[in-house]
Protein backbone atom coordinates (compact mmCIF):
# COMPACT_ATOMS: atom_id res chain seq x y z
CA UNK A 1 0.00 0.00 0.00
CA UNK A 2 1.34 3.43 -0.98
CA UNK A 3 2.05 6.07 1.66
CA UNK A 4 0.40 9.41 0.89
CA UNK A 5 2.42 12.51 1.68
CA UNK A 6 1.37 16.19 1.83
CA UNK A 7 4.08 18.86 1.93
CA UNK A 8 6.56 16.00 2.17
CA UNK A 9 5.08 14.89 5.53
CA UNK A 10 3.38 11.63 6.45
CA UNK A 11 -0.36 12.03 7.10
CA UNK A 12 0.12 11.70 10.84
CA UNK A 13 2.34 14.81 10.80
CA UNK A 14 0.22 17.13 8.65
CA UNK A 15 -0.80 20.44 10.27
CA UNK A 16 -2.85 23.35 9.01
CA UNK A 17 0.40 25.31 8.52
CA UNK A 18 0.92 23.44 5.26
CA UNK A 19 -2.56 24.19 3.92
CA UNK A 20 -3.80 27.39 2.30
CA UNK A 21 -6.02 29.72 4.34
CA UNK A 22 -9.17 30.02 2.21
CA UNK A 23 -12.88 30.42 2.74
CA UNK A 24 -14.96 31.92 5.52
CA UNK A 25 -12.93 32.69 8.64
CA UNK A 26 -15.67 34.05 10.92
CA UNK A 27 -19.27 35.27 10.85
CA UNK A 28 -20.95 37.82 13.12
CA UNK A 29 -24.66 38.63 13.21
CA UNK A 30 -26.82 41.26 14.90
CA UNK A 31 -30.61 41.15 14.96
CA UNK A 32 -32.99 43.73 16.34
CA UNK A 33 -36.73 44.06 16.71
CA UNK A 34 -36.47 47.35 18.60
CA UNK A 35 -38.42 50.17 16.95
CA UNK A 36 -36.48 53.40 16.50
CA UNK A 37 -38.26 56.60 15.42
CA UNK A 38 -36.17 58.73 13.03
CA UNK A 39 -37.39 62.32 13.04
CA UNK A 40 -34.44 64.22 11.58
CA UNK A 41 -31.92 64.13 8.74
CA UNK A 42 -29.14 63.23 11.18
CA UNK A 43 -27.98 59.63 10.77
CA UNK A 44 -28.15 57.44 13.87
CA UNK A 45 -26.93 53.92 14.61
CA UNK A 46 -29.57 51.19 14.30
CA UNK A 47 -27.39 48.03 14.18
CA UNK A 48 -23.75 47.54 15.27
CA UNK A 49 -21.23 44.67 14.99
CA UNK A 50 -17.65 44.38 16.25
CA UNK A 51 -15.15 42.10 14.53
CA UNK A 52 -11.37 41.68 14.58
CA UNK A 53 -9.81 40.64 11.26
CA UNK A 54 -7.71 37.46 11.24
CA UNK A 55 -5.36 38.86 8.57
CA UNK A 56 -4.58 42.18 6.91
CA UNK A 57 -5.68 40.70 3.57
CA UNK A 58 -9.15 39.68 4.80
CA UNK A 59 -12.27 40.87 3.05
CA UNK A 60 -15.65 41.35 4.74
CA UNK A 61 -18.97 40.56 3.09
CA UNK A 62 -21.63 42.73 4.69
CA UNK A 63 -25.29 41.85 4.20
CA UNK A 64 -28.41 43.42 5.66
CA UNK A 65 -32.14 42.90 5.79
CA UNK A 66 -33.64 46.15 7.07
CA UNK A 67 -37.33 46.82 7.59
CA UNK A 68 -38.91 50.20 8.01
CA UNK A 69 -42.05 52.28 7.97
CA UNK A 70 -42.73 55.77 6.64
CA UNK A 71 -45.60 58.02 7.66
CA UNK A 72 -45.95 61.53 6.25
CA UNK A 73 -42.17 61.83 5.75
CA UNK A 74 -40.46 62.10 2.38
CA UNK A 75 -38.64 58.88 3.17
CA UNK A 76 -35.63 57.38 4.90
CA UNK A 77 -31.96 56.89 4.09
CA UNK A 78 -29.47 54.22 5.08
CA UNK A 79 -25.66 53.86 5.06
CA UNK A 80 -22.87 51.57 6.30
CA UNK A 81 -20.00 52.81 8.45
CA UNK A 82 -16.64 51.21 9.28
CA UNK A 83 -15.68 52.85 12.56
CA UNK A 84 -16.19 56.57 11.75
CA UNK A 85 -15.77 56.20 7.97
CA UNK A 86 -18.74 55.94 5.63
CA UNK A 87 -18.06 53.00 3.31
CA UNK A 88 -21.40 52.74 1.55
CA UNK A 89 -24.11 55.33 0.96
CA UNK A 90 -26.48 53.70 -1.55
CA UNK A 91 -28.78 56.68 -1.13
CA UNK A 92 -26.04 59.13 -2.12
CA UNK A 93 -27.40 61.50 0.52
CA UNK A 94 -24.44 63.82 0.05
CA UNK A 95 -25.34 64.71 -3.54
CA UNK A 96 -28.59 63.65 -5.20
CA UNK A 97 -30.63 63.00 -2.04
CA UNK A 98 -32.01 59.68 -3.21
CA UNK A 99 -33.69 57.63 -0.52
CA UNK A 100 -34.75 54.06 0.08
CA UNK A 101 -38.13 54.51 1.73
CA UNK A 102 -40.83 56.72 0.31
CA UNK A 103 -44.10 58.00 1.74
CA UNK A 104 -46.86 57.33 -0.78
CA UNK A 105 -49.16 60.25 -0.05
CA UNK A 106 -52.16 58.92 1.85
CA UNK A 107 -50.65 55.42 2.13
CA UNK A 108 -47.87 54.52 4.53
CA UNK A 109 -45.21 52.16 3.27
CA UNK A 110 -43.49 49.14 4.86
CA UNK A 111 -40.41 48.49 2.72
CA UNK A 112 -37.51 46.14 3.24
CA UNK A 113 -34.01 47.06 2.20
CA UNK A 114 -31.25 44.56 1.40
CA UNK A 115 -27.60 45.47 0.98
CA UNK A 116 -24.61 43.33 0.01
CA UNK A 117 -21.22 45.03 0.13
CA UNK A 118 -17.64 43.68 0.05
CA UNK A 119 -15.24 45.69 2.22
CA UNK A 120 -11.44 45.43 2.25
CA UNK A 121 -10.30 47.29 5.38
CA UNK A 122 -6.58 46.23 5.24
CA UNK A 123 -6.14 46.06 9.01
CA UNK A 124 -5.87 43.56 11.84
CA UNK A 125 -7.27 46.03 14.39
CA UNK A 126 -10.79 45.60 15.75
CA UNK A 127 -13.50 47.10 13.50
CA UNK A 128 -16.96 48.39 14.38
CA UNK A 129 -19.41 48.14 11.49
CA UNK A 130 -22.64 50.14 11.82
CA UNK A 131 -25.87 50.47 9.90
CA UNK A 132 -27.18 54.01 10.21
CA UNK A 133 -30.52 55.48 9.15
CA UNK A 134 -32.18 58.89 9.09
CA UNK A 135 -35.34 60.57 7.87
CA UNK A 136 -35.05 62.18 4.45
CA UNK A 137 -36.71 65.49 3.62
CA UNK A 138 -37.86 68.47 5.58
CA UNK A 139 -41.61 67.78 5.26
CA UNK A 140 -41.83 66.49 8.82
CA UNK A 141 -43.36 63.12 9.57
CA UNK A 142 -41.46 60.11 10.83
CA UNK A 143 -39.57 57.09 9.60
CA UNK A 144 -39.27 54.00 11.76
CA UNK A 145 -36.59 51.34 11.82
CA UNK A 146 -38.43 48.01 12.43
CA UNK A 147 -42.04 48.93 11.89
CA UNK A 148 -44.03 51.85 13.11
CA UNK A 149 -47.25 53.08 14.57
CA UNK A 150 -48.68 51.25 17.56
CA UNK A 151 -48.98 47.68 16.32
CA UNK A 152 -46.45 47.17 13.55
CA UNK A 153 -43.15 45.51 14.39
CA UNK A 154 -40.53 43.52 12.54
CA UNK A 155 -36.95 42.28 12.84
CA UNK A 156 -33.92 43.51 10.92
CA UNK A 157 -30.59 41.70 10.59
CA UNK A 158 -26.98 42.62 9.89
CA UNK A 159 -24.30 40.05 8.98
CA UNK A 160 -20.55 40.43 8.56
CA UNK A 161 -18.57 37.50 7.13
CA UNK A 162 -14.76 37.52 7.11
CA UNK A 163 -13.35 35.91 3.97
CA UNK A 164 -9.69 34.96 3.55
CA UNK A 165 -8.00 37.33 1.08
Amino acid sequence: MALTRINNQALTNVTSAGLPNVGVLQVKQANSNTKIILQSEVFQDVLTLNITPSAITSKFLITTFITGYSQAANGGAIRIMRDSTEILDPNNMNSSNQHYLTYLGSTSSYPTYNISYLDTPSTTSAITYKIQMCRYGANGGSVWFNGGGNNQSSTSSFNVMEIAG
